[in-house]
């Protein structure tokens, strides 16, 4: 699915600069061939190349994805293969909802990686990578639980408290990783 959905996006991108194949390899470092490889749909760059080619275009990696109507896709497919899977639905769905969480964060979880292995890769990363991820994550996912309370009247008071508890989740998720 990525390599459809980039092919398309790499060649239009290639083309509105006026850029070749060859002199698009050149400026970042890649043979012609590569390229024409990931024009065709025959191989798809890593992620380091993902975020080369982004900066290159000057087009974020969600742009060069065409991210939203491929992530849709992705989480409505391993939905359907893992519904019996109770405590990844309601991860999906929250993902669903958070299409525009950081970048890393998406390719960990769409590897189908437990939260265990995802907190050890993540953990790997610097320090500073590490805190972007989750700071980005904390005011996304209290926005996502302050929009997503039943519309009956809540007490001001219970939404704070919400949100205060999923931020202390993410928290301890953080402190865990940053030992």
């Amino acid at each position: 699915m990525v390599e459809e959905v980039l092919k398309y996006r790499l060649k239009e991108l290639r083309k509105s600069h006026n850029i070749t194949q060859a002199a698009l390899a050149s400026d970042i470092g890649v043979s012609e061939s590569t390229i024409s490889k990931w024009e065709s749909g025959n191989a798809i760059p890593d992620i380091e190349m993902l975020c080369t080619l982004s900066e290159y275009f000057d087009v974020s990696i969600d742009e060069l994805l065409d991210r939203n109507a491929l992530l849709k896709r992705k989480i409505s497919d391993w939905h359907l293969q893992n519904k019996e899977k109770q405590p990844y639905t309601s991860n999906t769905e929250l993902l669903g909802s958070l299409i525009n969480a950081d970048d890393l964060l998406i390719q960990l979880v769409l590897k189908k990686l437990e939260l265990a292995d995802v907190i050890s890769i993540i953990a790997g990363s610097s320090y500073a990578v590490c805190n972007r991820i989750f700071s980005n994550l904390s005011l996304k996912v209290s926005g996502f639980v302050v929009d997503h309370l039943p519309e009956t009247a809540i007490d001001e008071n219970e939404i704070i408290r919400t949100e205060n508890k999923v931020l202390e989740i993410i928290e301890d998720i953080k402190t865990r990783v940053s030992k």
